[in-house]
């Protein structure tokens, strides 16, 4: 299995509990975590592609399809958030 982990960021800043969900697509597998103070997720034992979705109030939702991660190895994905405004 892989991994990935991250940070979330607007504007340049950190943006701390953002619950960060990663599925597959093909099994419809998904796996949740939350960005800690510092803006920084990880999430273990991934399948091999994915898409990666965040939502916290204030920011307009984002997603990323068809993500690559390599087995055995730490696949690094940074998301940026947009204000809503």
């Amino acid at each position: 299995m892989a991994r990935s982990s991250g940070r979330d960021r607007s504007d340049n800043s950190a943006v701390p509990k953002t619950v960060v969900k990663i599925t597959n697509p093909s099994t419809g597998l998904s796996r949740e975590a939350t960005t800690d103070s510092a803006g920084y997720y990880s999430i273990p034992n991934l399948p091999q592609v994915l898409t990666i979705f965040c939502q916290l109030k204030r920011f307009k939702p984002l997603t990323k399809k068809g993500v690559d991660v390599l087995i055995n190895n730490v696949t690094p994905v940074d998301l940026r958030l947009e204000w809503v405004g």
